[in-house]
């Protein structure tokens, strides 16, 4: 499945009219680096551009030194934000047992401060909020107190809840008896703190959810997910990207091959590596992983297991943007192997680059690469995965074509201005169902 692009449409007077139209937005969010992180700091930086104001509420937890979005903002908002439990004395062999105090709560903690934010935003004349994720509770607590007409982004459900779980048993390095140990004697703790956070994630979750005012999705993937789960009917907006910023370069490009996304069991980087091993060794290139974050055993992982496969693997940490869109340049191909991604953005940057793609079939994955013309979507198989890595790597003119492509594909429908237009008609939506 692909999306199909239709021809660009006049604008009709109604939407000339609301596009036109400067809104005083409250925007929230609590999220680290990541797509979601980008989402929000194109859809600011268009609207700032045309004149729209904003105000920024979030954590003093928040990532906010990528991708900052006080550059576009009037005022930002920081909220204090410190779950910790002070302990004065040192008492060994307890701070497993503490973190279960904290993990719980941050919940508290959290729902007072979206009270004071919600009191600020209504007391604040704004037209509409625009709300998105919170590490804490996901859906954030703010729903249940805004009063404001709002909009909630929400990109899935926390997925570690309502999805089978991926497990991966790592070897184990050798301990000495002391930590051998300790690790027993936290493993009771352990089980039950995660077993609780999820419980009191879920009530807590669902209970936000049951107050959204108009919830937007990434991807029709994504409405179907909310619908299953809360009988919520999403809008759906695919997000777009600045394609004067993701763009072609004069670059050269190398025998290498591109997974981005954090280390984690998820993003699908050792379904890639076993691709990559199913390329003729003559013919297989170097697999660079960009990511911002992730997990050092499953980083150990890779490792071992590229090694094992004979593939080249290097990785690439808190790259920047400009870096990262040179690495696009230097591709020839971007490989996308995440499990049921909601949508990802990876692919549309790849082809802004000028550089085609191969992902999976699933997910949100399946709206954004046109099969057959801007790359290839492929079952989760190694062996078929790796067949269309080769078939590019082989047919430079292919390959070539399919960067052209890739680019007019991300131009016709992929942009942020699209976006930009469809997000402005939304707010309006929700703010006439509070007149109304």
């Amino acid at each position: 499945m692909s999306i199909q692009v239709l021809p660009k449409e006049r604008l009709s007077g109604t939407r000339q009219a609301t596009e036109a139209k400067k809104y005083r937005i409250a925007v929230f969010h609590n999220i680290p680096s990541g797509g979601a992180r980008r989402a929000i700091y194109d859809y600011m930086k268009v609207l700032a551009e045309d004149g729209h104001v904003f105000d920024v509420f979030d954590y003093t937890t928040s990532n906010n030194g990528i991708l900052p979005l006080q550059q576009f903002a009037r005022n930002v908002f920081h909220h204090q934000f410190n779950p910790d439990v002070e302990c004065k004395i040192r008492l060994p062999l307890i701070s497993g047992y503490i973190e279960v105090v904290r993990n719980i709560r941050q919940f508290r903690m959290a729902k007072q401060i979206a009270k004071q934010i919600a009191a600020r935003i209504d007391n604040g004349g704004y037209d509409v909020a625009f709300l998105h994720h919170c590490t804490v509770s996901q859906a954030p607590y703010l729903l249940r107190y805004l009063k404001t007409p709002s909009v909630f982004y929400s990109g899935d459900p926390p997925r570690g809840l309502y999805e089978p779980s991926i497990k991966r048993e790592y070897e184990s390095e050798a301990r000495s008896p002391l930590l051998w140990m300790r690790d027993l004697w936290y493993r009771p703790v352990n089980a039950v703190g995660r077993r609780l956070h999820q419980t009191v994630l879920r009530r807590e979750y669902e209970k936000n959810m049951e107050y959204v005012d108009v919830l937007m999705a990434n991807s029709y993937y994504s409405l179907e997910t909310f619908y299953k789960l809360h009988g919520i009917r999403a809008r759906v907006i695919h997000p777009g990207i600045d394609a004067e910023t993701f763009r072609p370069m004069d670059i050269k490009k190398e025998d290498i091959v591109l997974s981005v996304g954090g280390i984690e069991l998820i993003k699908g980087h050792d379904f890639v590596i076993k691709a990559c091993a199913r390329v003729h060794q003559s013919l297989r290139p170097e697999l660079y992983i960009i990511a911002n974050r992730g997990h050092n055993d499953e980083r150990k992982y890779l490792i071992s297991l590229a090694r094992e496969l004979g593939v080249n693997l290097v990785f690439e940490n808190n790259v920047s943007e400009d870096n990262l869109i040179k690495l696009y340049n230097r591709a020839k191909i971007t490989l996308c192997g995440a499990v049921m991604e909601p949508f990802g953005l990876t692919p549309i940057e790849s082809m802004a680059c000028g550089t085609p793609v191969v992902a999976v079939r699933e997910g949100g994955l399946r709206e954004s690469v046109a099969h057959g013309r801007v790359g290839y979507l492929s079952d989760r198989d190694p062996m078929n995965f790796g067949r269309y890595i080769e078939e590019l790597l082989v047919d430079d003119s292919l390959r070539e074509s399919m960067a052209r492509n890739a680019r007019e594909h991300v131009l016709n429908y992929w942009t942020v201005g699209r976006a930009r237009g469809e997000l402005l008609r939304l707010f309006e939506y929700a703010i006439n169902r509070h007149e109304q």
